[in-house]
């Protein structure tokens, strides 16, 4: 099992996901980038930090979530209401291994905490635009680079790291943030490698540049591309923030 599986049953009591899933909710609310029509994604839904609430503040919306972990998924699926079942539909997988085609066209799409997991993210953004309708809008929430990033995966390391190489064999590397958790996916290898490449976290990227992620998604196809410096969050202990961007976009 990976880490997120294990971990899945008292994933909820960590305070970042919910922290970064309210601002990542706000932003996208403040800056009109989606208004309930259209089928929505979430990318590395995990339990739902994400989707739950914005699934309830777009009332009418349609939503997928997808996920590599069972486990989380099943966390989530307890957090809906009936009538929320009916139009949130949640799905096991990555966009290596599941195809969304019978799901879309998906109007929006968003995700947090979850490209530094991905190991190609260019050919994993472009097969997410291939399932979009024209003129769809991504919003992609991740850390951007810098010192601070550094510490904040340094302390990640040593509070999961061990735990992660040492309970689980080598991993498949298309890890997700679980919608803003911890930031450590499924790339569980032996020591501090995976066997694609990531770490032991499945981290293949500490954080990006603005230009890098504005360059990941012009590679995918996107246009009309925009990347800022959304928010910051206190994370990983004292002293030790965590700034993300909204890198945003149209099919």
């Amino acid at each position: 099992m990976s880490y997120f599986d294990n971990e899945a049953a008292t994933y909820d009591k960590e305070e970042l996901p919910h922290v970064i899933a309210k601002r990542q909710l706000d932003f996208v609310k403040e800056n009109n980038l989606y208004d309930g029509t259209g089928k929505a994604l979430d990318l590395g839904c995990g339990t739902g930090a994400f989707l739950v609430p914005a699934a309830r503040e777009f009332f009418s919306s349609q939503w997928v979530g997808l996920d590599p972990s069972n486990e989380m998924l099943d966390v989530l699926r307890k957090k809906l209401t009936p009538e929320e079942h009916k139009r949130v539909t949640l799905l096991k997988g990555t966009t290596d291994d599941k195809d969304l085609s019978g799901f879309g066209p998906f109007g929006f799409v968003t995700s947090a905490m979850v490209l530094h997991h991905v190991p190609n993210p260019e050919d994993a953004l472009a097969k997410i635009r291939e399932q979009m309708a024209p003129g769809g809008v991504i919003s992609l929430f991740d850390l951007v680079s810098g010192e601070q990033t550094d510490m904040f995966f340094g302390k990640a390391m040593e509070k999961f790291g061990a735990a992660s190489s040492s309970e689980h064999g080598h991993g498949h590397g298309h890890g997700h943030g679980h919608g803003h958790g911890h930031s450590h996916g499924h790339g569980h290898g032996h020591g501090q490698e995976a066997s694609d490449g990531g770490d032991a976290l499945g981290v293949h990227e500490h954080g990006f540049s603005l230009q890098r992620a504005s360059e990941i998604l012009i590679a995918a196809g996107f246009h009309d591309i925009k990347v800022v410096e959304a928010f910051t969050v206190p994370a990983m202990g004292e002293g030790v923030q965590a700034t993300l961007f909204a890198a945003t976009g149209k099919a």
